[in-house]
């Protein structure tokens, strides 16, 4: 997959950061999960850190979170420092069971463009109430 939505499989996808990491290298890279509750507050957090992209020249490590709220049913995806190979593909989006955006949402929102500038450091999508 070169964007999102998209309705070629996976579908059903949160993409804060597509692309192929390689954690084997890099000895202090993580991928970590874990559930908050936190006076009135109930979240997940799904963290990569200092994760390298796979077979890149000259990158360091990238770290980004998912982040769920099960109370507002928002999404959010927060970046950290990142370090990519400019020539290699990164999505940024995610896609319904059917590959789609649901109506209220906007592709455009999603710019890797930005993320990878360091111009944009948080999405936040929400369902419409």
């Amino acid at each position: 997959i070169t964007r999102l939505p998209s309705t070629k499989t996976p579908t059903n996808v949160l993409a804060p950061f597509w692309t192929d990491l390689d954690f084997d290298p890099a000895p202090n890279a993580t991928l970590s999960y874990k559930r908050y509750y936190i006076v009135m507050e109930d979240r997940f957090i799904i963290q990569w850190k200092n994760a390298p992209q796979n077979q890149a020249e000259n990158t360091t490590a990238n770290s980004f979170q998912i982040v769920g709220d099960f109370n507002t049913e928002c999404i959010f995806y927060r970046y950290g420092f990142l370090d990519i190979d400019i020539n290699r593909t990164v999505v940024v989006g995610y896609s319904d069971k059917t590959g789609m955006l649901p109506e209220a949402q906007d592709a455009s929102m999603f710019n890797p463009t930005d993320v990878l500038s360091g111009e944009k450091k948080c999405y936040e999508f929400c369902p419409e109430l």
